[in-house]
């Protein structure tokens, strides 16, 4: 190559540069100065994704994954970045990030039903972080796969296919098969759901009576309010019935004041009853965190029926599959006459898939 060719892309490296400073002028704010200073100075884990919403089990995942890095990076600082980042403009920062923060910085996408065109903000904002720092290696936290159309599917495959470096844990069989086929070009390991870690490490000894529903109320819940309430009518010959859900009327802001203390709360509240029937995936791990035996319905999608696969033979006393509602009754009244049930699990999902996680499966190597 001449002197002249390389005298010319010099030049107009240097333009690029340039230009991508001025950029960052005009869009910076306090914020993302103070970011990028610690992001300069500390050792730091970004995490994409986690919730800005008031769902208990994507809050729950958040405080797992922080416990879990904790743990096995303890001389790192993890930054979240809300699944609420993408509405504002302080999203443009993050390529900019990717070039300013130190050479040890670590990568990674929240857990959750987040590889999918349902919820396309967190689709969004975790193929932002891909495109965004494709100089280091990325790790995706148990992910619930599925696109309903072919469009969005193709930008996905696009952009996961395109990094060199990307590990996606998928959270059941059915979106490994997916993640096997269309994105063949990344890391797929099968894993469970995060928020399995806290099965087996409490022990409430409350009281039990009486049922406990924990009741979906969005797109992807199967059944109607008239079929809710003859789900009702079926169990109060077993006792007392309460409704609840893992989303709750409490802000954000009010859950996340103190996470840790207001999960185990929740917690709480549910080692209180006899059983727990629900469509909700973390609803099932709640019961069982819990300690209580669960009778769970299918959702519209995989996600329950595939999820309870997971759980071991000895888990099957407290956890049941009900594809309909005569078998939801039976499930429940097998349970409510079971007498010899201890209401403690041990903490096989820690222990099998999470201890040492990082090492076993060399990532970032």
């Amino acid at each position: 190559m001449c002197l002249v060719s390389i005298a010319k892309r010099f030049i107009n490296a240097v333009r690029w540069r340039c230009s991508q400073l001025a950029q960052l002028v005009r869009i910076a704010t306090w914020d993302s100065i103070a970011l990028f200073v610690f992001a300069r100075t500390h050792k730091c884990i970004f995490v994409f994704g986690s919730p800005s919403h008031s769902n208990l089990g994507d809050n729950a995942q958040t405080l797992c994954i922080a416990e879990l890095l904790k743990r096995e990076f303890p001389d790192y600082t993890v930054k979240f970045f809300t699944d609420g980042y993408l509405a504002s403009a302080r999203f443009k920062i993050i390529p900019y990030l990717s070039w300013i923060c130190r050479k040890d910085a670590m990568v990674m996408l929240h857990s959750g039903y987040h590889m999918t065109d349902l919820y396309m903000r967190v689709e969004l904002l975790n193929r932002y972080a891909v495109q965004s720092f494709k100089d280091r290696p990325i790790l995706a936290f148990p992910q619930t796969i599925y696109y309903q159309t072919e469009e969005e599917l193709k930008k996905a495959e696009e952009v996961y296919n395109s990094h060199p470096n990307l590990t996606v844990m998928c959270r059941d069989e059915v979106s490994y098969a997916f993640a096997q086929v269309h994105f063949p070009k990344c890391k797929l390991l099968l894993m469970p759901d995060i928020v399995t870690t806290m099965i087996g490490k409490y022990d409430f000894n409350e009281n039990r009576s009486g049922i406990l529903i924990c009741k979906r109320n969005d797109k992807e819940s199967k059944f109607s309010s008239g079929e809710v309430n003859a789900l009702i009518a079926r169990l109060e010959k077993f006792g007392k019935v309460d409704v609840t859900d893992t989303t709750v009327p409490d802000s954000w802001a009010t859950i996340n004041k103190d996470l840790k203390k207001y999960l185990e709360n929740v917690w709480r509240e549910y080692s209180k009853y006899k059983v727990i029937v629900t469509d909700r995936y973390h609803g099932t791990i709640f019961s069982l965190i819990a300690n209580t035996p669960v009778v769970v319905l299918p959702s519209t999608d995989h996600k329950l029926s595939s999820g309870v696969k997971w759980f071991p033979e000895s888990f099957n006393r407290y956890v049941r599959f009900a594809p309909t509602l005569d078998d939801m009754e039976r499930e429940v009244s097998s349970i409510v006459n079971d007498l010899h049930l201890n209401h403690r699990l041990p903490p096989y999902f820690s222990e099998k898939y999470y201890d040492g996680l990082f090492s076993r499966i060399g990532w970032g190597k």
